[in-house]
């Protein structure tokens, strides 16, 4: 059986919805479908290292957490209850907030779809490309259907407890695989790339 990987990859709210891709769902709209169309945009790295991941013989997918529409068609086709409202594109405030934060993931919103998806998946390595999204209760949570808890960041890092369920913090700035070494967090320094396409 080959390894598998889920990589957590968030969009611009704006990118989504130029590009028609934040859209009341309609019927015969699929999510592979929708996915695809998502990905062939060429923004952020999921779609590109899905891609590589698979060429080497593992199970690769792709999630992108924060499209109301995406999730929206995933939830209905496997029996889920719609989420109600987009939650990420407010994610970043809630997330900082000590109540708020913990109880982001129970609520029928993104953060929830997020959670059965990786539940259902079960993959042996979920990659987080925001970790400034997901609050330590969803992190916590997240862990517990994954052998490995991957996250990325370049930008500022949120606050120490966002990052302490991660087995690995990845960066292409070495100033926060420092920071992350520093509070004890296992780091590694990966430069950035660009896929030719």
């Amino acid at each position: 059986m080959s390894p598998s990987v889920l990589f957590v990859d968030t969009y611009y709210f704006d990118l989504l919805r130029d590009h028609g891709l934040e859209r009341h769902p309609r019927g015969g709209d699929s999510y592979e479908a929708a996915l695809d169309e998502a990905l062939d945009i060429g923004f952020g790295t999921g779609g590109a290292l899905m891609r590589d991941f698979r060429a080497m013989d593992w199970t690769a997918d792709v999630v992108i957490p924060n499209s109301l529409t995406l999730q929206t068609l995933w939830a209905r086709e496997h029996g889920r209850r719609a989420p109600w409202s987009a939650g990420w594109r407010y994610g970043p405030h809630l997330a900082r907030l000590p109540l708020a934060r913990n109880l982001l993931h129970r609520l029928p919103h993104l953060h929830g779809i997020l959670l059965e998806q990786v539940r259902r998946l079960s993959p042996d390595v979920v990659y987080v490309q925001d970790i400034n999204l997901m609050p330590p209760a969803m992190t916590r949570e997240l862990k517990k259907h994954t052998r490995l808890l991957v996250g990325e960041i370049a930008s500022p890092l949120p606050p120490k407890p966002f990052l302490l369920a991660y087995d690995l913090i990845v960066s292409a700035l070495p100033t926060i695989v420092d920071t992350a070494r520093s509070w004890g967090l296992q780091s590694e320094w990966v430069p950035l790339g660009f896929d030719e396409r």
